[in-house]
């Protein structure tokens, strides 16, 4: 029960933070920053809602996260965060997609790409290969 107490709480606190983040993207639109903070958070709490078997809420917030990313990604973090919210949604095209451009922007590790669970599903694709090749 402690423990259920510690997750409400944690949860409670990093809505107030989406809340925040939300209202600092919103009055600033042309801050690629607050936007990609915004999509982080969402992937973080679309990650947390998932672990505790609340699948409707987890693919809400990759979908917000992944919109978020698609519209100011700008750097490799951006374009691999917004490829695991893709991935996550089952979206495998836009996932490969944002993947290409990490790629572009400097992804270079195919071990940690291969071992990150949140691309699981792409795993069977036949892109997945092809991608992990090129890299070095």
């Amino acid at each position: 029960m402690a423990e259920q107490g510690k997750h409400s709480a944690a949860r409670e606190n990093y809505e107030k933070y989406l809340e925040t983040i939300g209202a600092l993207a919103n009055k600033h639109p042309t801050d690629s920053r607050w936007a990609n903070e915004l999509a982080g958070a969402h992937l973080t709490m679309g990650s947390f809602a998932r672990d505790q078997k609340e699948a409707a809420i987890a693919k809400d917030l990759f979908k917000r996260c992944s919109e978020g990313y698609a519209s100011h990604a700008n750097s490799l973090n951006d374009f691999y965060n917004g490829a695991s919210c893709y991935a996550l949604l089952g979206e495998k095209n836009r996932a490969f997609e944002m993947l290409s451009h990490a790629v572009e922007h400097g992804l270079s590790d195919p071990e940690e790409l291969a071992d990150d669970s949140d691309f699981d599903t792409l795993h069977g694709h036949p892109k997945w290969n092809a991608l992990l090749s090129k890299l070095k």
